[in-house]
């Protein structure tokens, strides 16, 4: 469940500071599989997004990918069931998704000297290099960050 919230959060993050500065909630939104399966799936979910029932976010051949709004959770799985259209949901609430993904610094960290990274939550990437960054910066004798290679993502390792 925490690889797509890792995708969630970085698409959510570019939409919220990219077109608001306005603290942005996704509270009941719904993350939905769409099975692609006839020429008419694509038209039907372009239409649902213009009239903002849905946002696509991810198209292949197979599935499509779509935040579907709490408010039009009805109205998009009729409009779905009326054109014989599969679908899953992947996440049940995207905005809690979101801040498990992000959890708020706990209040017994607060006085913790030091990295305030912990092994109880999810941390993404940049998290997580900036704590190997700041062990190398600490501890220069015993620690040395160095690239060994790149994963399949082009990420270095």
């Amino acid at each position: 469940m925490k690889g797509p919230a890792v995708i969630i959060c970085r698409h959510l993050i570019y939409l919220t500071t990219s077109h608001t500065t306005e603290k942005v909630t996704y509270s009941g939104n719904q993350l939905w599989k769409i099975t692609n399966d006839n020429k008419t799936t694509l038209k039907l979910l372009k239409t649902l997004a213009k009239e903002k029932y849905l946002t696509l976010w991810k198209l292949n051949a197979k599935k499509i990918d779509a935040m579907v709004d709490h408010k039009h959770l009805n109205h998009v799985k009729e409009k779905l069931l009326e054109n014989n259209q599969k679908y899953e949901v992947s996440v049940e609430d995207i905005q809690k998704a979101i801040d498990e993904a992000n959890p708020k610094p706990q209040e017994d960290l607060d006085e913790r000297k030091g990295y305030r990274l912990t092994w109880n939550h999810y941390h993404n990437l940049d998290d997580i290099y900036d704590y190997l960054n700041y062990l190398e910066v600490i501890f220069p004798t015993i620690c040395t960050v160095s690239t060994i290679g790149s994963s399949v993502e082009g990420r270095p390792i």
